[in-house]
């Protein structure tokens, strides 16, 4: 049996030791809470993975045997593709059919300048726009708790958004999120991007696969799935990495008629050689655009108010937003944007501009 005295020193050692661990837990805890949200990837990989994708619709869309022949005219294209299509190439006009629309844009700009403008808006509408990855696609109350009960505490609001970063990270870059959700996905648009593409190939019969489906690209061996399923994953890996930063971002396109800008556009030939010197004062205009430009603007700032009053507060303006792409319309706030890539547009005489 222990001395009184002794076992008086070993509580005061175990107090000591739970005191320090505590100690321990509590900085880390705020260093969650002061810490700013560590953006993935830098600016300079942004630019680099969206030119890469750019890049890659641009050798597609010249190597392909894709054609938009005039007996599309009263085929009647499904709803979803003539949809896209209107967006692609900028059409406003419903008048006049869509397939007729699009049989004369490929005549005008040629059909691979049609099929590079259709993958952009593919990657825009389908990825970057997109709602994906979706935290928040039902509703916990149990979550909602939590929020508000850490909403309460000092610094809430700072509190909440840096735990639901960190939470949200750890989710994901964990295995099972990289090597399922994302493949899986990446598998889907795929398969719509094949689906959407086959009215447009060559076919030996009416009633025989898309010519050209398989191989897409003749003069190499690569086909279109393989090709699609790499840029799928890295646009995909690049959303999730921009859903892990406190900026929100916009790709923008520029219609026609739009004044030739140098400092967001680069001109190059129809054929997509690269055409140096162009200038402002040029005076030229749009004719379409290929691929958007892309902007990063800062993230919104809290109001000193709306930190004050918690319980006014719009929790889903603090938390990881999976909509982090800005549409028309949206508020951009008072700062202009950075430009991480520019667009690519083809001009009304038959000049087009490049993405650098």
């Amino acid at each position: 049996m222990k001395h009184p005295e002794l076992k008086r020193i070993q509580a005061i050692k175990e107090n000591e030791e739970t005191i320090t661990h505590l100690k321990r837990q509590l900085y880390e805890c705020q260093k969650i809470t002061l810490l700013e949200p560590t953006p993935h990837i830098s600016f300079r990989s942004i630019a680099e993975t969206i030119g890469y994708i750019g890049d890659r619709a641009k050798a597609w869309s010249h190597r392909s045997n894709i054609a938009f022949p005039e007996s599309l005219i009263g085929s009647g294209l499904d709803p979803n593709t003539a949809a896209i299509l209107r967006q692609s190439l900028s059409i406003t006009l419903e008048t006049v059919p869509i397939e007729e629309q699009i049989t004369e844009s490929a005549k005008d700009v040629g059909a691979h300048n049609v099929l590079r403008a259709l993958t952009a808006t593919i990657f825009r509408e389908w990825v970057f726009e997109s709602d994906f990855y979706n935290l928040d696609d039902q509703e916990s109350e149990l979550l909602a708790m939590y929020r508000n009960k850490l909403l309460g505490q000092k610094d809430g609001p700072r509190l909440v958004r840096n735990l639901d970063f960190a939470a949200t990270e750890s989710l994901l870059t964990a295995q099972y999120f990289q090597e399922h959700v994302l493949v899986d996905k990446t598998t889907e648009l795929t398969a719509r991007f094949q689906e959407l593409l086959a009215p447009f190939f060559p076919r030996t019969t009416p009633d025989s696969p898309a010519d050209g489906m398989a191989t897409w690209d003749q003069k190499d061996e690569e086909g279109i799935d393989l090709g699609c399923e790499e840029l799928f994953q890295k646009a995909l890996k690049l959303k999730t990495d921009l859903i892990l930063t406190t900026h929100r971002y916009e790709m923008k396109t520029f219609e026609p008629g739009t004044p030739f800008n140098p400092a967001n556009m680069i001109a190059e030939t129809k054929e997509g050689a690269e055409i140096r010197g162009m200038s402002k004062k040029s005076h030229r205009k749009v004719r379409l655009c290929l691929f958007p430009a892309l902007y990063s603007y800062p993230a919104e700032t809290l109001a000193a108010a709306d930190q004050a009053d918690v319980k006014r507060l719009d929790v889903s303006r603090i938390v990881v937003q999976c909509r982090n792409f800005l549409r028309p319309g949206h508020d951009r706030g008072q700062e202009e944007g950075t430009i991480l890539g520019k667009a690519v547009v083809l001009l009304e005489n038959g000049t087009a501009t490049s993405s650098c």
